[in-house]
């Protein structure tokens, strides 16, 4: 299904650019570019995702290391949890502790 997808999107891609071959003229600053409407188009798309994605970096960073941290903080629980079972006396197990608790 997703190949499908992505077939049909490059058939419009290709539809559009063949039908938007007009030239434009770009000026930025000093600088003056004569290209396809389609070319400048597709330019300003792969620039905005470039831009977004670059904006996007130090958040995407930040959650990454707070994730880390986190996990490392659960590992860490877990095993301190895994010692304090293994410290109990024998035959106490959660059931009976809950159940004497209960009774009481």
């Amino acid at each position: 299904m997703r190949n499908v997808l992505l077939a049909i999107l490059a058939v419009l891609a290709v539809v559009f650019g063949l039908q938007n071959i007009h030239p434009v003229s770009l000026t930025f600053v000093v600088w003056t570019l004569d290209i396809a409407l389609a070319w400048a188009l597709l330019g300003a798309l792969v620039l905005g995702l470039l831009l977004g994605t670059a904006l996007m970096l130090p958040a995407r960073m930040r959650a990454t290391r707070e994730a880390r941290s986190a996990n490392q903080r659960i590992s860490e629980l877990e095993g301190n949890a895994g010692a304090q079972v293994a410290a109990l006396p024998q035959g106490h197990d959660r059931k009976s502790r809950t159940a004497g608790a209960v009774g009481d």
